[in-house]
């Protein structure tokens, strides 16, 4: 580390955790393409770790209190609505002890917050153009329905009667 500073080290520590199960967000069918376009998604939790790294304590201590409070005042400047994550919180500042091992003494303070976002991803689909009904009508066992869309099969299990 050169001399000088502070010096500000943000590390991700965690991320993609999920917090609640996948779901679908949308479904649409694109009547150009004949495609049908699901996007999927969950929720995830992050932590992420900012270092102030100085050689004067009491200014590392002074800058990692005061960007505690502004992180916490700002809500780190996330607009839940616009941008698909929330602030949820973070830890109280920690102070490390002096790295003594080099001159001139460097000292850290660390603040650990946490964020919740949307992790989501989109497939598209071919929809199902012509049936194909194959059945046996003098049984009651279950009657396959082939449905084909552009190269792709789909094969439905359904049980019909006379």
């Amino acid at each position: 580390m050169a001399h000088g500073g502070p010096f500000l080290n943000i590390t991700i520590v965690s991320q993609g955790i999920p917090v609640g199960s996948v779901e679908e967000i949308c479904n649409e069918f694109n009547t150009d393409t004949k495609l049908w376009r699901i996007t999927r998604g969950c929720q995830c939790k992050a932590r992420i770790s900012v270092a102030i790294d100085g050689p004067d304590q009491q200014q590392v201590e002074h800058l990692t209190w005061a960007l505690s409070n502004h992180l916490w005042q700002s809500e780190l400047g996330i607009n839940p609505i616009d941008d698909d994550m929330q602030f949820r919180g973070f830890d109280p500042p920690q102070f490390l002890g002096p790295y003594d091992e080099i001159h001139p003494i460097i000292y850290r303070g660390v603040l650990d917050f946490f964020v919740e976002y949307t992790f989501s991803w989109t497939n598209e689909y071919p929809s199902i153009r012509e049936f194909d009904i194959t059945a046996d009508w003098g049984s009651i066992e279950p009657i396959y329905l082939h449905a084909v869309g552009d190269g792709a099969l789909y094969k439905i299990d359904m049980l019909l009667e006379r």
